[in-house]
């Protein structure tokens, strides 16, 4: 009971902590959501992408996902294009406010790493990356 007790709230901690930074970053990187960001942040990372794959990735309706497209897209987040290989295939990409939105988020993302990082030898680091892979697993299983 003792360590459920402790795991309980060191993971209120860990989830407190890191909503922070996201908001953080969403307000820094253009007053945008977290999903929003998340978003911008997939598309950045992956260039050009189909709706589909970012409800996949994002493992939310795509019906959801094209409202907050719309949006990003009315904003200058993101910007829509047909598919080089297949003209009927909508994709997005970032926009001009998307992309400043990347550079901010991958700047941030960066920062946040090193200085969480900075606290544990290589070893250190690469078993905590297991632990919280591991982690993460067992939440969603």
């Amino acid at each position: 009971e003792d360590k459920m007790n402790q795991f309980i709230s060191a993971m209120f901690s860990l989830t407190s902590a890191i909503k922070c930074e996201s908001e953080h970053c969403c307000k820094i990187c253009g007053e945008i959501n977290e999903k929003e960001l998340m978003i911008v942040a997939f598309v950045g990372d992956n260039k050009s992408v189909k709706m589909s794959e970012i409800a996949d990735y994002l493992k939310a309706p795509l019906s959801t996902l094209t409202s907050i497209a719309d949006k990003l897209v009315a904003n200058k987040f993101l910007v829509r294009h047909n598919s080089d290989e297949d003209r009927r295939v909508v994709k997005v990409a970032l926009g001009e406010k998307g992309l400043e939105s990347y550079k901010l988020f991958l700047v941030r993302k960066k920062a946040m790493t090193k200085k969480v990082l900075a606290h544990f030898n290589e070893k250190e680091q690469n078993t905590l990356i297991n632990h919280i892979s591991k982690l993460a697993a067992a939440i969603v299983s």
